[in-house]
Protein backbone atom coordinates (compact mmCIF):
# COMPACT_ATOMS: atom_id res chain seq x y z
CA UNK A 1 0.00 0.00 0.00
CA UNK A 2 1.02 3.62 -0.45
CA UNK A 3 1.57 5.76 2.63
CA UNK A 4 2.94 9.20 3.48
CA UNK A 5 5.83 8.77 5.91
CA UNK A 6 7.58 11.30 8.12
CA UNK A 7 11.26 10.36 7.92
CA UNK A 8 12.80 13.38 9.65
CA UNK A 9 11.54 16.44 11.50
CA UNK A 10 11.01 19.70 9.61
CA UNK A 11 10.94 17.91 6.28
CA UNK A 12 8.41 16.81 3.69
CA UNK A 13 6.63 13.50 4.04
CA UNK A 14 7.76 10.79 1.63
CA UNK A 15 5.55 8.31 -0.22
CA UNK A 16 6.52 4.72 0.64
CA UNK A 17 5.18 1.35 -0.44
CA UNK A 18 4.47 -0.54 2.78
CA UNK A 19 3.60 -4.12 3.59
CA UNK A 20 0.52 -4.43 5.80
CA UNK A 21 1.30 -6.50 8.92
CA UNK A 22 -0.83 -9.33 10.24
CA UNK A 23 -3.42 -8.10 12.72
CA UNK A 24 -2.81 -8.73 16.39
CA UNK A 25 -5.31 -8.63 19.25
CA UNK A 26 -7.77 -5.71 19.17
CA UNK A 27 -6.48 -4.35 15.87
CA UNK A 28 -8.63 -3.42 12.86
CA UNK A 29 -7.60 -2.97 9.25
CA UNK A 30 -9.42 -0.01 7.68
CA UNK A 31 -9.53 0.86 4.00
CA UNK A 32 -9.26 4.62 4.23
CA UNK A 33 -11.58 6.70 2.08
CA UNK A 34 -10.74 10.20 3.32
CA UNK A 35 -8.45 11.89 5.84
CA UNK A 36 -8.49 15.45 7.14
CA UNK A 37 -5.15 17.21 7.59
CA UNK A 38 -5.10 18.80 11.04
CA UNK A 39 -2.82 21.51 12.37
CA UNK A 40 -1.62 18.95 14.92
CA UNK A 41 0.22 17.12 12.14
CA UNK A 42 1.85 20.36 11.04
CA UNK A 43 3.10 20.72 14.61
CA UNK A 44 4.25 17.11 14.72
CA UNK A 45 6.39 17.71 11.64
CA UNK A 46 8.10 20.44 13.65
CA UNK A 47 8.73 18.18 16.63
CA UNK A 48 5.80 19.15 18.84
CA UNK A 49 4.72 15.95 20.67
CA UNK A 50 6.88 13.73 18.46
CA UNK A 51 10.56 12.88 18.80
CA UNK A 52 13.19 12.03 16.19
CA UNK A 53 13.69 8.60 17.80
CA UNK A 54 10.16 7.55 16.72
CA UNK A 55 10.89 8.16 13.04
CA UNK A 56 10.18 7.07 10.39
CA UNK A 57 6.48 6.93 11.20
CA UNK A 58 2.99 7.29 9.81
CA UNK A 59 0.75 10.24 10.68
CA UNK A 60 -2.85 11.46 10.66
CA UNK A 61 -5.59 11.30 13.29
CA UNK A 62 -8.93 12.05 11.63
CA UNK A 63 -10.43 10.00 8.85
CA UNK A 64 -13.16 7.77 7.53
CA UNK A 65 -13.25 4.42 5.82
CA UNK A 66 -14.54 0.88 5.63
CA UNK A 67 -13.47 -1.99 7.85
CA UNK A 68 -11.49 -4.46 5.73
CA UNK A 69 -10.52 -7.02 8.38
CA UNK A 70 -10.61 -7.47 12.16
CA UNK A 71 -8.08 -9.01 14.48
CA UNK A 72 -8.62 -11.35 17.44
CA UNK A 73 -10.91 -10.03 20.17
CA UNK A 74 -12.57 -7.30 18.11
CA UNK A 75 -16.35 -7.30 18.51
CA UNK A 76 -17.43 -3.67 18.03
CA UNK A 77 -17.06 -3.67 14.22
CA UNK A 78 -17.07 -6.17 11.37
CA UNK A 79 -15.80 -6.13 7.77
CA UNK A 80 -17.87 -3.78 5.63
CA UNK A 81 -18.77 -1.36 8.45
CA UNK A 82 -18.49 2.36 7.73
CA UNK A 83 -16.34 4.00 10.41
CA UNK A 84 -15.01 7.34 11.58
CA UNK A 85 -11.38 7.25 12.73
CA UNK A 86 -10.45 9.44 15.71
CA UNK A 87 -7.68 9.99 18.23
CA UNK A 88 -9.99 10.20 21.26
CA UNK A 89 -10.48 6.85 22.98
CA UNK A 90 -13.77 5.04 22.51
CA UNK A 91 -14.88 1.63 23.82
CA UNK A 92 -12.39 -1.18 23.58
CA UNK A 93 -8.74 -1.42 24.60
CA UNK A 94 -5.47 -0.09 23.28
CA UNK A 95 -3.81 -2.51 20.90
CA UNK A 96 -0.08 -2.75 20.41
CA UNK A 97 1.51 -0.30 18.01
CA UNK A 98 1.61 -1.70 14.47
CA UNK A 99 4.84 -1.77 12.49
CA UNK A 100 5.05 -1.75 8.72
CA UNK A 101 7.85 -2.93 6.47
CA UNK A 102 9.29 -1.14 3.43
CA UNK A 103 12.42 -1.37 1.31
CA UNK A 104 13.77 1.40 3.57
CA UNK A 105 13.20 -0.67 6.72
CA UNK A 106 10.63 -0.62 9.51
CA UNK A 107 8.09 2.22 9.69
CA UNK A 108 6.39 2.87 13.02
CA UNK A 109 2.80 3.83 13.67
CA UNK A 110 0.47 4.86 16.44
CA UNK A 111 -2.92 3.59 17.60
CA UNK A 112 -4.43 5.58 14.72
CA UNK A 113 -2.91 6.89 11.49
CA UNK A 114 -4.75 8.00 8.35
CA UNK A 115 -2.27 9.14 5.68
CA UNK A 116 -2.21 5.79 3.87
CA UNK A 117 -4.43 3.65 1.65
CA UNK A 118 -5.03 1.20 4.50
CA UNK A 119 -4.34 1.55 8.20
CA UNK A 120 -4.01 -0.88 11.10
CA UNK A 121 -5.69 0.90 14.01
CA UNK A 122 -6.65 0.09 17.57
CA UNK A 123 -10.31 -0.87 17.96
CA UNK A 124 -10.85 2.03 20.38
CA UNK A 125 -9.87 4.59 17.76
CA UNK A 126 -12.75 3.85 15.37
CA UNK A 127 -16.52 4.24 15.67
CA UNK A 128 -19.14 2.65 13.44
CA UNK A 129 -21.57 5.18 11.98
CA UNK A 130 -24.92 5.05 10.23
CA UNK A 131 -25.07 7.77 7.58
CA UNK A 132 -25.13 8.50 3.88
CA UNK A 133 -22.74 11.42 4.22
CA UNK A 134 -19.81 11.50 1.84
CA UNK A 135 -16.62 10.02 3.29
CA UNK A 136 -14.80 13.34 2.88
CA UNK A 137 -17.30 15.00 5.21
CA UNK A 138 -17.25 12.06 7.60
CA UNK A 139 -13.50 12.38 8.09
CA UNK A 140 -14.00 15.74 9.81
CA UNK A 141 -15.98 14.06 12.59
CA UNK A 142 -12.73 12.42 13.68
CA UNK A 143 -11.40 15.68 15.12
CA UNK A 144 -12.35 19.08 13.68
CA UNK A 145 -16.11 18.90 14.17
CA UNK A 146 -16.21 16.84 17.36
CA UNK A 147 -13.54 18.91 19.08
CA UNK A 148 -15.36 22.12 18.19
CA UNK A 149 -18.71 20.83 19.36
CA UNK A 150 -17.22 19.24 22.48
CA UNK A 151 -15.54 22.46 23.61
CA UNK A 152 -18.90 24.26 23.62
CA UNK A 153 -21.10 21.42 24.86
CA UNK A 154 -18.80 19.69 27.34
CA UNK A 155 -16.30 22.24 28.62
CA UNK A 156 -18.36 25.40 29.17
CA UNK A 157 -21.94 26.43 29.88
CA UNK A 158 -22.67 29.00 27.16
CA UNK A 159 -26.01 30.77 27.53
CA UNK A 160 -27.98 33.38 25.58
CA UNK A 161 -26.74 36.28 27.71
CA UNK A 162 -23.06 35.38 27.31
CA UNK A 163 -20.38 36.61 24.96
CA UNK A 164 -17.71 34.28 23.59
CA UNK A 165 -14.48 35.00 21.73
CA UNK A 166 -12.63 32.44 19.59
CA UNK A 167 -8.94 33.02 18.91
CA UNK A 168 -8.15 31.29 15.61
CA UNK A 169 -10.89 30.15 13.23
CA UNK A 170 -9.19 27.37 11.32
CA UNK A 171 -10.57 23.84 11.01
CA UNK A 172 -11.43 23.45 14.70
CA UNK A 173 -12.17 27.14 15.29
CA UNK A 174 -14.84 27.28 12.59
CA UNK A 175 -16.64 24.38 14.26
CA UNK A 176 -16.43 26.13 17.61
CA UNK A 177 -18.18 29.07 15.93
CA UNK A 178 -20.86 26.70 14.60
CA UNK A 179 -21.35 25.06 17.99
CA UNK A 180 -21.52 28.45 19.72
CA UNK A 181 -24.02 29.80 17.16
CA UNK A 182 -26.36 26.88 17.85
CA UNK A 183 -26.47 28.08 21.50
CA UNK A 184 -27.49 31.59 20.31
CA UNK A 185 -25.31 33.62 22.71
CA UNK A 186 -25.36 37.41 22.80
CA UNK A 187 -22.08 37.83 20.90
CA UNK A 188 -19.63 35.59 19.04
CA UNK A 189 -16.31 37.30 18.28
CA UNK A 190 -13.92 35.61 15.85
CA UNK A 191 -10.24 36.61 15.96
CA UNK A 192 -7.71 35.70 13.27
CA UNK A 193 -5.04 37.11 10.95
CA UNK A 194 -6.85 35.96 7.82
CA UNK A 195 -9.80 37.82 6.33
CA UNK A 196 -10.71 34.66 4.41
CA UNK A 197 -11.04 32.66 7.63
CA UNK A 198 -12.86 35.50 9.36
CA UNK A 199 -15.39 35.75 6.55
CA UNK A 200 -15.98 32.00 6.85
CA UNK A 201 -16.56 32.48 10.57
CA UNK A 202 -19.12 35.18 9.81
CA UNK A 203 -20.81 32.82 7.35
CA UNK A 204 -21.14 30.27 10.15
CA UNK A 205 -22.51 32.72 12.72
CA UNK A 206 -19.82 35.01 14.14
CA UNK A 207 -21.34 38.40 15.03
CA UNK A 208 -18.05 40.35 15.18
CA UNK A 209 -14.67 39.92 13.50
CA UNK A 210 -11.22 41.08 14.62
CA UNK A 211 -8.22 40.85 12.30
CA UNK A 212 -5.19 41.06 14.58
CA UNK A 213 -3.02 42.34 11.73
CA UNK A 214 -5.21 45.43 11.47
CA UNK A 215 -5.88 45.83 15.19
CA UNK A 216 -3.07 47.50 17.18
CA UNK A 217 -4.75 46.90 20.55
CA UNK A 218 -7.02 43.88 20.80
CA UNK A 219 -7.95 44.76 24.39
CA UNK A 220 -9.38 48.09 23.34
CA UNK A 221 -11.19 46.53 20.38
CA UNK A 222 -12.91 43.94 22.59
CA UNK A 223 -14.05 46.69 24.97
CA UNK A 224 -15.21 48.76 22.01
CA UNK A 225 -17.38 45.86 20.81
CA UNK A 226 -18.71 44.51 24.11
CA UNK A 227 -18.19 47.25 26.66
CA UNK A 228 -16.48 44.61 28.80
CA UNK A 229 -14.49 41.39 28.43
CA UNK A 230 -16.26 38.17 27.35
CA UNK A 231 -17.28 35.39 29.69
CA UNK A 232 -15.60 32.75 27.52
CA UNK A 233 -12.41 32.82 25.49
CA UNK A 234 -11.44 29.81 23.37
CA UNK A 235 -7.81 29.71 22.17
CA UNK A 236 -7.14 27.36 19.22
CA UNK A 237 -3.78 28.52 17.85
CA UNK A 238 -1.27 27.60 20.57
CA UNK A 239 0.24 31.10 20.28
CA UNK A 240 1.61 31.90 23.73
CA UNK A 241 0.62 35.57 23.51
CA UNK A 242 -2.96 34.70 22.62
CA UNK A 243 -3.05 32.12 25.41
CA UNK A 244 -2.10 34.90 27.80
CA UNK A 245 -4.77 37.17 26.32
CA UNK A 246 -7.40 34.46 26.57
CA UNK A 247 -6.98 34.34 30.35
CA UNK A 248 -6.33 38.00 31.09
CA UNK A 249 -9.14 39.34 28.91
CA UNK A 250 -12.01 37.60 30.69
CA UNK A 251 -14.83 39.00 32.76
CA UNK A 252 -14.70 38.02 36.45
CA UNK A 253 -15.71 34.39 36.80
CA UNK A 254 -15.01 33.73 33.13
CA UNK A 255 -13.35 30.70 31.56
CA UNK A 256 -10.57 30.38 29.01
CA UNK A 257 -10.29 27.05 27.19
CA UNK A 258 -7.01 26.12 25.51
CA UNK A 259 -7.38 23.96 22.40
CA UNK A 260 -4.16 24.69 20.51
CA UNK A 261 -0.85 23.48 21.92
CA UNK A 262 2.12 25.85 22.38
CA UNK A 263 5.61 25.06 21.13
CA UNK A 264 8.01 23.00 23.20
CA UNK A 265 9.82 24.88 25.98
CA UNK A 266 7.58 27.97 25.79
CA UNK A 267 6.64 29.58 29.10
CA UNK A 268 3.49 31.49 29.97
CA UNK A 269 4.35 34.55 32.06
CA UNK A 270 1.91 36.95 33.72
CA UNK A 271 2.92 40.35 35.06
CA UNK A 272 1.33 41.38 38.35
CA UNK A 273 -0.67 38.17 38.39
CA UNK A 274 -2.73 39.25 41.40
CA UNK A 275 -4.85 41.31 38.99
CA UNK A 276 -6.24 38.04 37.67
CA UNK A 277 -7.54 36.92 41.06
CA UNK A 278 -11.24 37.27 40.27
CA UNK A 279 -12.51 33.71 40.07
CA UNK A 280 -11.42 33.05 36.50
CA UNK A 281 -10.66 29.58 35.13
CA UNK A 282 -7.93 28.47 32.73
CA UNK A 283 -8.30 24.96 31.38
CA UNK A 284 -6.97 22.89 28.52
CA UNK A 285 -9.20 20.51 26.62
CA UNK A 286 -8.52 17.06 25.26
CA UNK A 287 -10.54 17.03 22.06
CA UNK A 288 -13.55 18.67 23.70
CA UNK A 289 -13.73 15.77 26.17
CA UNK A 290 -16.05 13.94 23.77
CA UNK A 291 -17.23 10.34 24.07
CA UNK A 292 -16.81 9.05 20.48
CA UNK A 293 -19.19 6.11 21.02
CA UNK A 294 -22.05 8.55 21.63
CA UNK A 295 -21.17 11.97 20.28
CA UNK A 296 -19.85 11.19 16.80
CA UNK A 297 -23.20 9.83 15.61
CA UNK A 298 -25.03 12.59 17.50
CA UNK A 299 -23.05 15.29 15.72
CA UNK A 300 -23.41 13.61 12.33
CA UNK A 301 -27.18 13.69 12.85
CA UNK A 302 -27.07 17.26 14.17
CA UNK A 303 -25.09 18.65 11.24
CA UNK A 304 -27.40 16.84 8.83
CA UNK A 305 -30.60 17.99 10.55
CA UNK A 306 -29.42 21.60 10.80
CA UNK A 307 -28.32 21.54 7.13
CA UNK A 308 -24.89 22.85 8.06
CA UNK A 309 -22.89 23.20 4.86
CA UNK A 310 -20.08 20.75 5.45
CA UNK A 311 -18.64 21.49 2.03
CA UNK A 312 -17.87 25.02 3.25
CA UNK A 313 -15.54 23.59 5.89
CA UNK A 314 -13.29 22.05 3.23
CA UNK A 315 -10.83 24.17 1.27
CA UNK A 316 -10.15 21.49 -1.33
CA UNK A 317 -9.56 17.81 -1.99
CA UNK A 318 -6.19 16.21 -2.69
CA UNK A 319 -4.58 12.87 -3.43
CA UNK A 320 -1.98 11.37 -1.12
CA UNK A 321 0.93 12.52 -3.27
CA UNK A 322 -0.18 16.14 -2.72
CA UNK A 323 0.01 16.01 1.08
CA UNK A 324 3.08 18.24 1.33
CA UNK A 325 1.27 20.79 -0.81
CA UNK A 326 -1.54 20.77 1.77
CA UNK A 327 0.91 21.42 4.60
CA UNK A 328 2.43 24.27 2.60
CA UNK A 329 -1.00 25.82 2.04
CA UNK A 330 -1.87 25.52 5.72
CA UNK A 331 1.29 27.35 6.72
CA UNK A 332 1.68 29.91 3.96
CA UNK A 333 -1.48 30.50 1.93
CA UNK A 334 -3.54 33.62 2.62
CA UNK A 335 -6.54 31.95 0.99
CA UNK A 336 -6.59 28.68 2.94
CA UNK A 337 -9.41 27.94 5.40
CA UNK A 338 -10.96 24.97 7.18
CA UNK A 339 -9.55 21.62 6.21
CA UNK A 340 -7.68 20.14 3.30
CA UNK A 341 -8.92 16.58 2.81
CA UNK A 342 -6.95 13.67 1.34
CA UNK A 343 -9.25 11.38 -0.64
CA UNK A 344 -8.61 7.76 -1.64
CA UNK A 345 -10.32 5.57 -4.21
Amino acid sequence: MKAAVLTSLNSNLEIFDLTIPELSKNQVLVKIKAAGVCGAQLNQKKGIKIKEEFLPCLMGHEGSGIVEKIGPGVEKVKPGDKVVMHWRKSSGVDSEFPKYQSKHGTVGSGLITTFSEFSVVSENRITKVNTDLDFSYLSLFGCAITTGMGVINNEINLSKNDSILIYGVGGVGLNIVIAAFLKQPKNIIAVDQSDVKLNKAKEFGASHLINTKNTPNIRDEIINILGQYPKYNIETTGNIGLIKNSYELLEPGGTAVLVGQPKNNENLVFENFVENFNNKTLLDTSGGDINPDIEIQEYIDLYSNKNIKLENLIYDYYNLEEINHVFNLMENSKEFFGRGVIVFE
